[in-house]
């Protein structure tokens, strides 16, 4: 596994009509991190994770769906606020 210091908070979100495709979407994200909502996902990951997990997701969805990534900073982290759900964690290893 990287080193903390090397891996972002990635924060994605789909709308996908389509079943077959948001299952594989979900499946192509669950493989790399969390799912906090039904179609929202915190992914701790390098550069090159992002890159692979992004290609990979971008096979995946067709013209109409919407797909989001978001890169959430450093600071940003430090002040993620959460209710029912704990904050952000980065101890939990996924492998892609």
């Amino acid at each position: 596994m990287a080193d903390r210091s090397l891996r972002s908070l990635v924060i994605v979100a789909y709308d996908i009509s389509d079943d077959k495709r948001r299952g594989r979407a979900a499946k192509t994200l669950l493989s790399y991190g969390a799912r906090v909502e039904a179609s929202v996902y915190e992914l701790w990951l390098t550069p090159r994770e992002i890159e692979k997990m992004w290609h990979t997701l971008t096979r995946v969805v067709k013209d109409g769906d919407l797909v989001r990534c978001y890169t959430v900073c450093d600071a940003c982290v430090r002040r993620v606020r959460s209710t029912t759900l704990s904050a952000p964690q980065d101890e939990i290893a996924f492998f892609a």
